[in-house]
């Protein structure tokens, strides 16, 4: 069994930056004050008992809210006793490591709940490796939730990161002849818990593990110790030990608390002697807390015969916080080896580079061309393409198992009497940047290996030139260095940084007013050396040929064929010579007018790798803010697109050399604009719109979507409903910039089109084709500033509380099987003649249609009603108001129901089968015909808004009202939610025809 933890795409990019980023981070990504303090003042609440240190968690405000996590526990534990029953090696091990909790006092049985505090449970897997002395490690998992609630890693300040740590500690141990390691035994249990904090360390174990995990199989128990798996427990950890080591006030305990990194510790000795006195004087001071210091091991054969062998590590290959360190070589050495699968997706890609660990930068440049491949623009679980597949392989293959090594001691003799400069050469090219450092003897013109070096990818989000770039190297460079001289005690004189750009240079000298972005990192170098040079260390700039500059290996990378040669892990030659012979030119000997290079280079290429080119942000192609209407700004663009198509055939007609375009393809080259060259025209405008945003930022936005680019280069959401029987700009609407000129044209556009229909018709129609973040604001905006709009809508009257619905409202039906009627107008025509329009709903699903009369005579609604029931179906049950024309029109039809000779009929013949019940209103109550006046004045909007005073003839108005019966059954019926784009909303229209008819 082996417990598999899968880490998230952000942790793994963040495992791999902060590793990348060790010794040259600013000191300003701090955590926040508040979380500060508050470790401040837990650290005061860590007390020491009997020779033990007892310690609290540090909680949050949050605690009261901690769900217990039983059910989770309890599941994840029957799925454990099934894994244990099949590997009976395993069951043994898991057995006899909780019965030693037991026996050591580290765990005891939950005798009673009754806690001031929640309480928790926390599930428990294994670790399996056979390979190892003791193969198995129980890991308890305190992240463990159900859906919307807390874990316990949720209420609990995690506390300080102590990975920058790493490279300070290694540092520090190549600054010494003799180095002294050791590590805590059980570290994490020598700290006993808080007694009121014990019960949020609950867990369930098996009584017989034989037997299935049911309730009467299984106890409790609870830690007493604190256990390794909780966020915080290395912070308590540290905190606990650091507060016992600072009441010392102590030399000693002051270098362990400089040099401890979770459990292991770091000394540093000039003489076998002062070591040994320091391993016993360590020891001593650990008891006294119940702490045992063991596995010490040294680079000094004298101290490893000094240490009891009870105490001593076995000499040979070891890791040094992680690094591969020889103590019989005293090196320091890492391996590149990485899988070259056919096919990797890009969390496989991160994930192996992840499992080179190289904290010091030995073999950086050996690197570079696989960390490129990260960047590609493909999803996390994605096969990257095969084209990177096939650089993935050849990169792979030619750093396959090279070693890179460098002696881990920087001095040799005493510290004290060393005289050395650091030297940090800085590059950068278009693929990344790099900085290394090496240490010089000046007494002895002796040249240590490689201190420390760090490579970073440019920039992704912005263009930068190559002397931006250039004098970011160099802000890499002077925080490296700094790091070093924090790390090194009295050991530098004098830091040299050495790049070959005289731009970057020119800007650092310069004096005069710079671009903001260079000003910025000016200022950020400038600070660093104003902070070395308070240490009175000397700080001095110089230009060198690139030529012999070794950080640019680090920049472009190397293959194993010319790495054993490189000057990147034991430094240039020439710095072994007299300082006549050295190729440098002084920072006061480069001119300020260089600086002005820069504004003449082109700025690089994103180093970005993709498929498709972004287009050109410089220029747009038409500027939607002069342009009022989408369907102008369509034809402007279909015109233009016409003529620049109708030129490139001219023009390739009479070249060489064809000029080839996709988008201008799509436009035809005859004179009248059709619809290809309105779509065509429609994805230039889009495209322009988008080409402010890249795929993977904004999948980082909107994490929860899926986004695809199509042919063409649009940004595409991928909804849910993939496999409907729907248009495809439906199942992925095309990604439209919140607040962009575009998303106002289109919501504008369909607002107008649609009979200035409201808020949430215009969101559904929109959603058929696009999808807007946010677009209920920018509807809202657009509706209130509607001239049209806000003329037609008066102030509301204030509602009257609302009546029960009736029978026939509520209950399931056939459309138009209950139906309400009802006359609107008159309605003027061109000759003045008044028309009528009669309004039937169903007042079920709230469709509607619409008849144009001529008069409101009894026979001209009979002739209106037998059209309806023809196109619509029979209706049981007829609700009007009590018009004289209904009355009548209701006699006449109970009439022709009754007649026998009338029955040969069709639709008479039908309705007579089938009756009509029809219902007339009391004359006293108006509001029950509310259903159909609601509607009626839809239909008078809609026609004042798209009419306004004109007159119109029979014909236009039977046209009229049919739009106008289109766009009222495509309005929603049911709630648009913003969130959920793959939620389609009721309409009308879905039970009369299941599909648009508008479509």
């Amino acid at each position: 069994m082996t417990a598999v933890t899968d880490l998230s795409e952000n942790e793994m990019l963040k495992n791999l930056f902060e590793l990348e980023g060790l010794g040259i981070s600013s000191e300003e990504n701090s955590q926040d004050e508040k979380a500060n303090n508050y470790l401040e003042q837990y650290a005061k609440s860590i007390s020491f008992e009997s020779g033990y240190v007892v310690a609290p968690f540090p909680l949050k405000e949050n605690v009261a809210d901690l769900s217990d996590n039983y059910p989770v526990a309890a599941r994840r534990l029957m799925a454990l006793q099934v894994q244990l029953s099949t590997n009976s090696e395993l069951r043994s091990w898991y057995c006899k490591i909780i019965n030693d909790y037991i026996a050591s006092d580290v765990i005891e049985v939950v005798t009673t709940d009754n806690t001031s505090l929640s309480k928790y449970y926390m599930p428990h897997s294994g670790v399996w490796r056979p390979e190892k002395a003791k193969p198995l490690r129980i890991v308890f998992d305190a992240s463990s939730k159900k859906k919307g609630e807390l874990s316990l890693n949720d209420v609990v300040f995690k506390g300080e990161s102590f990975v920058k740590k790493i490279h300070d500690i290694l540092i520090t141990s190549r600054s010494s002849n003799i180095i002294l390691i050791c590590d805590i035994e059980a570290a994490f249990t020598q700290i006993r818990l808080d007694e009121s904090h014990k019960d949020l360390c609950r867990f369930l174990w098996l009584n017989d593990v034989d037997r299935p995990a049911v309730r009467s199989n299984v106890t409790e128990y609870r830690f007493k110790r604190l256990p390794f798996g909780i966020n915080a427990s290395p912070s308590i950890l540290n905190m606990a030990i650091v507060t016992y080591l600072k009441s010392q006030n102590d030399q000693l305990a002051d270098e362990i608390v400089d040099n401890l990194y979770v459990d292991n510790i770091l000394l540093t000795a000039s003489t076998p002697e002062e070591a040994l006195a320091k391993y016993r004087k360590s020891k001593e001071m650990f008891a006294k807390i119940g702490m045992n210091l063991r596995e010490y091991v040294s680079n000094s054969e004298a101290v490893n015969r000094g240490i009891p062998p009870c105490d001593r590590a076995p000499d040979g290959k070891i890791k040094l916080l992680g690094v591969r360190y020889d103590t019989v070589k005293d090196e320091f050495s890492i391996q590149t080896g990485v899988q070259s699968k056919e096919r990797l997706t890009k969390r496989e890609v991160v994930s192996q580079l992840n499992s080179i660990y190289d904290p010091l930068g030995l073999a950086a440049p050996l690197l570079v061309k696989q960390r490129e491949i990260y960047s590609c623009n493909v999803n996390w679980n994605e096969m990257i393409p095969e084209e990177l597949s096939v650089r993935w392989i050849r990169t792979c293959s030619a750093i396959s198992n090279v070693a890179a090594s460098v002696p881990r001691a920087l001095v040799s003799g005493p510290v004290h009497t060393s005289q050395c400069s650091l030297w940090a050469f800085c590059d950068a090219s278009e693929i990344a940047m790099a900085t290394s450092c090496y240490l010089r003897h000046d007494d002895t013109s002796k040249v240590s290996s490689l201190v420390s070096g760090k490579t970073k990818l440019t920039p992704k989000k912005s263009k930068q030139t190559i002397p931006r770039l250039e004098l970011l190297a160099i802000l890499m460079g002077v925080r490296l260095c700094n790091n070093i001289c924090t790390n090194s005690l009295s050991l530098i004189k004098e830091v040299n940084i050495i790049t070959d750009s005289k731009v970057a240079l020119a800007w650092i000298k310069s004096s005069r007013k710079l671009p903001v972005f260079v000003a910025n990192q000016k200022e950020r170098i400038d600070n660093v050396v104003k902070f070395l040079r308070k240490k009175h260390i000397k700080v001095n700039f110089y230009h060198v040929p690139t030529a012999e500059n070794p950080a640019d290996a680090g920049t472009r990378g190397l293959s194993a064929t010319n790495w054993p040669n490189h000057s990147w892990l034991r430094g240039p030659r020439w710095l072994e010579k007299t300082p006549e012979n050295w190729p440098l030119t002084h920072i006061d000997c480069i001119t300020e007018q260089q600086s002005d290079e820069s504004e003449m280079e082109t700025p690089i290429a994103v180093v970005e790798i993709s498929e498709t080119c972004p287009a050109n942000k410089s220029e747009k192609i038409i500027d939607l803010k002069r342009i009022s209407r989408l369907t102008v700004a369509k034809r402007v663009v279909a015109l233009v697109g016409k003529g620049l198509h109708k030129w490139v055939q001219s023009t390739n007609n009479n070249r060489s050399i064809n000029i080839q375009t996709t988008l201008l393809r799509k436009f035809s080259v005859g004179s009248p604009i059709t619809a290809s060259d309105i779509a065509a025209a429609e994805s230039v405008i889009i495209i322009q719109e988008q080409s402010g945003y890249k795929i993977n930022d904004l999948q980082k936005r909107y994490p929860q979507k899926k986004l695809k680019m199509d042919d063409l280069g649009i940004i595409r959401y991928v909804s849910r409903l993939q496999n409907a029987c729907i248009p495809e700009d439906t199942k992925s609407p095309i990604f439209i910039p919140y607040k962009s000129d575009l998303a106002k044209l289109i919501v504008a556009d369909t607002h107008i089109k649609n009979a200035h229909c409201g808020k949430e018709q215009i969101l559904t129609l929109i959603r058929q084709r696009f999808w807007i973040p946010r677009p209920s604001a920018i509807i809202k905006a657009y509706t209130r500033q509607c001239v049209v709009c806000r003329r037609c809508h008066g102030l509301p009257f204030a509602l009257p509380e609302m009546a029960p619905l009736p029978k026939d409202r509520v209950i399931v039906s056939k459309t138009f099987e209950n139906v309400g009627c009802d006359f609107m107008g008159p309605i003027e025509s061109v000759t003045r003649e008044k028309m009528y329009v009669c309004l039937y709903t169903c007042l079920t699903t709230r469709a509607v249609h619409l008849e144009v009369v001529e008069d409101l005579t009894t026979g001209a609604f009979l002739s209106s009603f037998i059209r309806f029931i023809s196109r619509r179906g029979v209706p049981k049950y007829v609700r009007s108001d009590c018009g004289t024309n209904f009355k009548l029109g209701q006699k006449v039809i109970q009439k022709l129901f009754e007649d026998d000779e009338n029955r040969e009929n069709t639709v008479m013949s039908y309705c007579a089968t089938e009756g009509i019940k029809w219902v007339f209103n009391p004359p006293g109550a108006p509001w029950m015909g509310g259903v159909w006046e609601r509607l009626v004045g839809s239909v008078k909007r809609a026609l004042q808004k798209t009419f306004g005073r004109k007159r119109l003839n029979f014909v236009q108005l039977c046209t009229a009202m049919a739009r106008t019966e289109a766009v009222l059954n495509t309005r929603p019926i049911t709630k648009i939610h913003n969130s959920d784009l793959s939620e389609i909303p009721l309409r009308p229209i879905d039970f009369l025809r299941g599909k648009d008819l508008q479509q």
